[in-house]
């Protein structure tokens, strides 16, 4: 960890839990800046360090910060459209993330809002998307084959309207569906939605990082778990409800590795008892991996892809992982069936094709490789 990344730990320190840790000396400050930003994290750093930030970039951080919260208060906006509309259709629903994790913010509105995740029951999931379309909300026609959702645009907001979260069949699946006579109404700047109860949107917040782990964390989605174990998980909740669930669903080991790192590195508050017994090597292995990738794999650049694919082929095995994914990717194989023998065939070719445009050079492609065997060590020593 250099001195810029221990600056962004100090910042997020001092914002989220209130822990006054030293400044390292000689900090790059504009990296510093655009660290945070990689990371989406930009206003709960500078809240956290403005009155160290130099002028000159002080004034290029707080405009970032402001075209950030106009964009999260629109984003509320659209929640509180929606949260209407599926109301006055009698359609029960539920954020996912999003609004759903900020709720356990200091200020909910330093958190980076990206898109609204929403999910509604599989029987309710066409008479969702009727609604949707008939007030304007247009449907993104490059992904209308997505298993898991649909994805919508409307006033420049994102919309993923989930009809799966981790797919068809998913123990966390079943959990949200469960929950769904439990739904709550809460809200963040005055603009209502629906989340699920404690226990289940703590599960989901762990089960989408155990999802971007597979590809590229941010520490972001740190953050959302960080400031929820903060909030709501503390030993009795842990002993009571949550070690159960998180071990039924192969969670316990990421669950308790993520919170022992945010003490080490994130100023989270060290004296909770249910995750001291954690690996602390493999807690700061998750932190360098963090690091090194930056948000969702950023930091890689065109790297990325060969480092995730690698990984996947230690995963899952060199053939299944190349079937699984040609099933998934080939257009043609979801209308022609028969085609199923030659999807392997077909991802090889798309393998070959995005090589050549990433123009990586024998080299690079050795470090993504030894990068992806990394990034499988780390999951299997978190138990995925």
């Amino acid at each position: 960890m250099n001195r810029e990344w221990e600056t962004v730990c100090v910042g997020i320190s001092r914002c989220l839990f209130r822990r006054e840790l030293p400044l390292p000396e000689g900090i790059d400050w504009q990296e510093v800046f655009s660290e945070s930003k990689k990371q989406c994290i930009g206003a709960i750093v500078f809240y956290g360090l403005a009155s160290c930030v130099p002028e000159e970039v002080k004034r290029q951080w707080a405009l970032y910060n402001t075209t950030n919260l106009a964009h999260g208060v629109c984003l509320l906006h659209e929640t509180q459209t929606l949260t209407d509309l599926f109301r006055e259709n009698g359609i029960p629903f539920t954020v996912l993330k999003g609004s759903a994790a900020a709720v356990y913010y200091p200020e909910p509105l330093y958190r980076t809002m990206g898109d609204i995740d929403l999910f509604v029951l599989p029987e309710d999931f066409d008479r969702a998307r009727d609604c949707m379309l008939a007030r304007d909300y247009a449907p993104d026609k490059r992904e209308e084959d997505n298993p898991r959702h649909m994805i919508f645009f409307r006033n420049g907001i994102r919309f993923e309207l989930h009809h799966y979260f981790g797919g068809p069949g998913s123990e966390m699946d079943r959990y949200i569906v469960r929950a769904f006579p439990r739904v709550e109404s809460a809200s963040v700047g005055g603009k209502e939605f629906r989340m699920l109860p404690t226990l289940e949107n703590g599960l989901v917040i762990l089960d989408h990082i155990r999802q971007e782990l597979q590809t590229g964390l941010g520490i972001r989605q740190i953050l959302d778990w960080a400031m929820y174990v903060n909030a709501a998980l503390d030993d009795d909740f842990w002993d009571r409800a949550f070690r159960a669930a998180a071990a039924e669903l192969g969670l316990e080991k990421l669950a308790r590795t993520m919170t022992l790192m945010a003490q080490r590195h994130l100023g989270l508050n060290p004296g909770l008892r249910w995750c001291a017994d954690a690996d602390s090597a493999v807690a700061d292995r998750l932190m360098d991996n963090l690091i090194v990738s930056g948000n969702f794999g950023q930091n890689n650049g065109s790297g990325a892809a060969i480092e995730r694919t690698a990984a996947a082929f230690r995963r899952v095995g060199f053939f299944r992982h190349l079937q699984h994914a040609g099933e998934y990717n080939w257009r043609a194989y979801r209308e022609h069936r028969w085609l199923k023998p030659f999807a392997w065939l077909y991802q090889i070719g798309r393998y070959i094709i995005q090589g050549l445009r990433t123009r990586r050079s024998g080299s690079q492609i050795r470090e993504d490789a030894a990068r992806g065997a990394d990034r499988h060590r780390l999951l299997k020593d978190l138990g995925l």
